[in-house]
Order: C-alpha cells, then structure tokens, then sequence
C-alpha cells in the first residue's frame, strides 16, 4: 500500500489501468452510493481511509472519483483526524485537476498545505507542494509552477527527505525539458541519481539514458549536425539497456525521446533515412511489449499510438495512419495526437490543416515584445551618436564643477588657516609685551615673525583673486557647453527629419508587393532595415513574357547604404530595358563593368564598396528560371525538400584580380507550386539565442525555409519575423542579458510562389 504523500504519480496509472469497457457503463451512481454508504458506517480513521482508496478503485469515471473524493472531505471535516483531512484534501485537488477544474483544484490543495503546515507533516505537505506545482504548470504559469516546485524541494532537502527528492529532482528535469533549457535537465537528473542512491537504489538506468538522449536534444538545439547523429548513433547501441529500466513509464518515455531523435536524425541525413527509421521500428517493439508484459494499457493511448501514427506519416504510410487517428478514443495527449496530425497533413501536402496543427503546436514559442523595450533599444545610429556626444560634453562638465569644488574646499580651508595664525600671533603679541623689559631679544624675534605672516596673508589674498577668475572662467565655459548643447539638437532635428524624408524617397522608389505580384506572382517581403534607410533593396519589370526580379545587398547600411541603392536601381532600370534579351549572367556583367565605369578608382587599390545580389529571369511561357548570383544565393522548395543554387563569390564592385571572371548562369526548370526564396545575409548574421554572441545561421534558416514552405505567404512572413525576433531575445529570456541583441545589419527576404 503507497504512503499518502506519495500517490500522485502511482494513482494515475492505477486509475487508468482499473477502468474497464464494463464500468465505463456506470453512469448513474451505483458505485457512488455503495462507497458512501459504506465510508459513512466506518468511524475508525485507518480503515475509512484505506476504505475510501478501495472505493476509489471502483470508480468507472474521472467525475465520479472527484464526487467521491469530495464526499470524503465532507465526512473528514465532521468526523476524523487532522492528518486523514490532508489526504483527503489532497485526493479532491487531484481529481478537481483531472477533470479540467484547476482553480477548484489549487483550492483544496491550499486548504490541506495549510493544515500540513500546523501538524509539521514534512513529507506530505512536501506532496502538496509538488502538487501545487503541477496545477499552475498545467494553466501555462510556469514561473508560479517553478517557485512551488523548489519550495518544495527546499523542505525536502531540509528533511533529507530522498523518497521524495527523488521525485521533486525528476519534475523540475522534465520542467527544464519542456522549456528547451537540457543542460539544467541534466545536472537535475543528475541530482535524481544522487537522491536515488542515498534511498539504497542501485538501478538507475532511466535517469542515465534519459541524460544521453537530452544530449542529443541539446545538440539538435544548437544546430549541431554532426553532434546529433554521433550522438543518436551512440545511444541506439545502448538499445540492449533498455530492459534494465524497471518502471514501464520509464521504458515508454526513454523510447519515445529516441523515436523523436531517429526522425530528427533522418532528417539530418536523407542518405540514412532507412537506417533510423528502421531503429524507430526496434524500439516500438521494445514499447510495445513493454505495455503487453505489464499491462499498462494506458501507455498505449498516452505514448505508443500518437507517435505510431507520427512515425507511419514520415515513412509516407498515411493510410495507415489515417486509421489509426480517425478514431479519437485512441488517444489521451492531445499534444501527441496534434504533432500525429501536423505531420499526417504534411505528407498528404494538405497545406491549410497542417498549417493548422503547427500552431497549435508552436503558439506559445513565439512571444511578443513590448513596445518599450523595442523604442528603447531600437536607437538610430545618428541617435546614437548624439547621445554619446552629449554624454562626453557633461562629463567634461562634471569634471570642471568637481575641480571647481575641490579649489573651494581648499580656500576656505587657507582661511581657516590664516584666521588661527593670525591669533596666535596676537596671543604671541600679548605675551611678548608683557615680558618686554625681560625679553627684548625675543621681542625681536616675535616682531619678524609677525612681518612674515603678515606676507603670508597677503599672498594668500592673491591666491583667493586668482581662484574668482578661474571660477568666472569655468561660468563662461558651462555657457558654451550649453549652447553647444543646443546647436546639437537642433542639428540631431534636422538630420533625422532629412532621413526620414530620404526613408520616403527610398520607399517610393522600391515597388510595392502589389506590383511585384504583377510581375511574378504571389509573394511576401521582409524587409527590415538595421536604421531609418537600407542598403537592402529589391527591384523588379516585367518586360513581355519575362518578369524580372533583383534581391540586393549594397555595403554598409543606413545613409550611405540608401545612396548606393538608389545608384543602382537607377543602373538596373537603364541595363534591363537595354539587354532585355540577355541572360541572367550577362545582366550581372554588365551591371559590374557599368558601376567599374562610374567611379574612378586607383589601380592598386580595392574598392570595397559595391553589391551582392541575387538575379532572377522568370519565364512565364517556358516555366523556366534563368538565376544568376553574386555572393547571394536562391532558394527553391518543391514539395518539403529544398533545393540551393549557389552564387559565385564574386560582388558587383572593383576587383582587379577578377575583373574578366564570369558569372555563372543557372538554368532551372520550375513547377507550379514551387517557393522560391532569395534573401540579404541581415538574417544569417544576426547575434542572439541564450548567449546572445551565437549566430541565427544558413542552416537554421534553410530548416526555417523548408518547414513554413506549406503555409500561405502572409503566414510565411509571421514565422520569419517571429524567429529572428525570438532569436534576437532569446539572451533576455534566459536571465543573460537586460536587453535583447541590437540588429546588426539590414535584413530582407523576398519568397515567391510559383
């Protein structure tokens, strides 16, 4: 028979392996009716208690457990022990939960933490408090969770309490997995191995497995190819282990993350999709017999089926897994069952529905910032600028007003020293002409001595005018810094509204997605500069059956970023309307020799001004795309897997050693259907994550490219805006950094549907 305390975790596997096709028919209270009759005639604590848990059994619904449990408090209250009220407090929150009343449940677990808390009841109030924990966790208040996990790891590690440590140090592991955080997992796990061994456990093998599969989950998290499947493939030969986890629930979920880790692995690697797939098919033959030996029929529907379907989606069986989620009573986690769908959907390239169920996956992974954190660390460069000016002018200011102080300090104390010389030389004075006739020698003396302070003083007043005119001195200069304060902002004004006018002109300039819909179709832009104008731009025509499309990075950003993009908007509406009948490579060349001949460069010297650009000609008859790159590439996703064509590293600037080199031209045939994606490096570049100095990336990108290909476009340009935000803030969240990493750079990302 379990402890009280401890009966969170073993009354849910025994309440879904107790109920039966035959008591799911009990709908009108018989059982109900028997149990309190017979609670009711029991009045010796032990066995009302040990009564009430046997009627518990019975119950065939979540709704009559909690009515029962309900009905227990009420007989506790008026006829049995303080600790028995605890219980059965504890009981009537767990069902309120269950049945979906969190409040009601947080409730009746407050009343009996309360009484825990009078009767020093160290190991159930420890219960109480995990308990507490799991409720607000479960209505998304995760830092509410949190703070009553560790309060309740703090009276257990007061108590060295391990039973219960060992539980509390597993929880606050799965709540770091949940929220992406594996490292903190680990070291928790860790703990749980500690705990576990100091209650004389000797098997620990689900918490150490559990630490090798979170490797992978964290290396996964960091982008890192080759540690992910290293990582996979170590663990899949520890497959043999498996069997030396004790707890079914364990073996469930050590197989689960693995089959999760395989597909990701798959992914990774295409050219071993076969091989890891085939280890997701060993280890649900591990799971399944796991469930058959031990009769824990409920992992079926929480663990074995929704990740079933999932699996029978990737390998492209989806009839199979149609049926198996056509029928709901199948299944108990709606986030299994949901992720089963997402990617039934997306095998079946049925766009909307999975578009669907991947926010309802992913609605809380992308957060929105206030608009106070975004105004004030969104500054301008020219802002920026002023400020630092500014910041110096007053510091130089400070400086003069503390020397000023100190010089005034130091007067007054040479008047103080001056007035106490010159009494002592009064006194001095007295005694000298009382002895007068005695001591004519020392009158002397006392008489030169008086002569020489008398210099003293005087000096000291030169001193004092010297010091007032240092002073007005200081006045006049305030006064400039002042005025120089002034000439700044009025200039700051002036030169932001020329920008923003200049930002306008810019806008104008560039077509809106209107017209570039008319020119080539169904499209997004993500166009976000680094200040008020951008050196990103994109510029396109349609001349006839073609329609023409330049996605460019000019160098720097902000003003002179602007005017090398206008510069060369100008230069791609005289050379296209020219040379409409070249190909994609001659358009670039000829671009670079006309930028060469407009300036006016010195052999032996670079300019590194110039643009990378990606060049596209759409042929709307043929279904032909004729690409040409300079430093930027294209992307093209047809049907979930993602094609890159590669630029040639050559920029549109002087270049002396590669001035005659080519550019490549590509000659693509396209589908209707197909996302085409052409970007600036803005995105790639971009600091941020939880260290805030880690780069956003090409390849988490391109994954980002791949995965939102299904959705329609104005969706596509939310999941691009939300990741580099996420991305840029990821350091503020984790507790690294005040403030979210500043862009870098400008930021644009053209996507096309064809």
């Amino acid at each position: 028979m379990p402890r009280p305390e401890n009966i969170l975790l073993s009354l849910l596997i025994l309440l879904l392996t107790s109920i039966t096709p035959a008591m799911s028919q009990d709908t009108s209270g018989q059982v109900y009716e028997a149990s309190m009759r017979r609670l009711s005639s029991i009045k010796e604590d032990s066995t009302r208690l040990n009564a009430f848990r046997a009627a518990i059994d019975t119950c065939s619904t979540k709704e009559t457990a909690e009515r029962l449990s309900d009905a227990f408090v009420e007989l506790s209250i008026k006829n049995g022990s303080a600790r028995n009220l605890v219980v059965a407090y504890m009981y009537s929150g767990y069902f309120a939960n269950n049945n979906g009343n969190v409040v009601k449940a947080i409730d009746q677990t407050f009343k009996g933490l309360e009484i825990a808390d009078s009767l020093d009841l160290t190991s159930i109030k420890t219960t109480l408090l995990s308990n507490i924990s799991a409720y607000l966790g479960s209505i998304n208040d995760h830092e509410g969770s949190f703070q009553y996990i560790q309060k309740a790891q703090e009276v257990a590690e007061k108590a060295e309490d391990y039973d219960n440590l060992v539980e509390i140090y597993y929880n606050i592991a799965i709540s770091y997995i949940d929220q992406e955080l594996y490292e903190s997992a680990i070291q928790y796990f860790r703990k749980d191995i500690e705990a576990a061994m100091k209650t004389g456990a000797s098997n620990t093998t689900e918490q150490e497995l559990t630490i090798q599969s979170l490797r992978i989950k964290n290396a996964m998290k960091l982008h890192d190819t080759a540690a992910v499947l290293g990582q996979t493939d170590y663990v899949n030969t520890l497959m043999g282990e498996i069997h030396r986890i004790e707890d079914p629930s364990g073996i469930s979920n050590f197989c689960i993350a693995m089959i999760t880790n395989n597909i990701d692995a798959a992914a990774l690697a295409p050219h071993r999709r076969d091989e890891y797939l085939k280890k997701c098919g060993e280890y649900f033959n591990i799971l399944r017999n796991t469930i058959e030996e031990s009769d824990a029929k409920f992992l079926e529907k929480v663990a074995f089926n929704p990740h079933y379907a999932r699996y029978l989606a990737v390998c492209g069986k989806t009839d199979q897994a149609w049926n198996l989620l056509k029928d709901t009573t199948n299944f108990l986690d709606n986030d299994g069952y949901d992720m089963a769908m997402y990617e039934y959907y997306k095998a079946k390239n049925d766009h909307k529905n999975a578009y669907k169920y991947f926010w309802k996956i992913n609605r809380n992974n992308y957060k929105k910032h206030s608009l106070e954190t975004a105004i004030h660390y969104e500054k301008s460069e020219s802002r920026s600028t002023y400020e630092q000016r500014i910041a110096e002018l007053q510091t130089k200011a400070q400086d003069r007003d503390k020397d000023f102080e100190e010089t005034k300090h130091f007067n007054m104390i040479v008047r103080a020293c001056s007035a106490g010389l010159l009494m002592i030389g009064l006194a001095i004075m007295v005694v000298c002409l009382y002895n007068i006739r005695l001591r004519n020698k020392a009158n002397r003396q006392l008489k030169q001595s008086t002569e020489e302070l008398l210099m003293a003083n005087e000096e000291l007043n030169m001193q004092r005018e010297e010091i007032l005119s240092q002073t007005n001195e200081i006045q006049q200069q305030s006064g400039i810094i002042t005025s120089q304060r002034d000439v700044l902002s009025a200039y700051n004004y002036q030169l932001l509204d020329s920008i923003n006018i200049a930002r306008d002109i810019q806008r104008a300039v560039m077509v809106s997605s209107e017209k570039l819909r008319e020119a080539v179709g169904e499209n997004f832009i993500y166009w976000k500069p680094r200040d008020i104008v951008s050196g990103d731009f994109y510029w396109c025509a349609k001349i006839g059956h073609l329609s023409f499309l330049a996605v460019a990075d000019c160098t720097g950003h902000g003003v002179p970023g602007a005017l090398l993009s206008m510069y060369e908007i100008s230069m791609l509406n005289d050379i296209v309307l020219r040379n409409s009948h070249s190909n994609a490579a001659e358009i670039l060349m000829t671009l670079k020799d006309t930028f060469v001949k407009s300036f006016v460069f010195d052999e032996e010297q670079y300019f590194l001004d110039g643009m990378d650009v990606a060049f596209i000609i759409l042929n709307h008859d043929s279904m032909t795309l004729d690409y040409a790159g300079a430093k930027r590439p294209l992307i093209i996703v047809r049907n979930g897997v993602l094609h890159e064509y590669k630029p040639d590293k050559i920029s549109i600037s002087y270049n002396p050693t590669r001035k005659d080199e080519p550019f490549t031209d590509h000659q693509i045939q396209i589908r209707k259907g197909d996302m085409l994606y052409a970007f600036s490096d803005g995105i790639s570049d971009q600091f941020g994550y939880e260290d805030g100095v880690t780069k956003f990336g090409s390849r988490q990108l391109q994954n980002i490219l791949t995965e939102m290909s299904f959705f329609d476009l104005p969706a596509q340009r939310r999941i691009i805006e939300s990741s580099v935000d996420n991305w840029r803030i990821g350091a503020f969240f984790a507790g690294l950094t005040e403030i979210k990493a500043p862009q870098l750079d400008d930021q644009l990302l053209i996507g096309v549907r064809i």
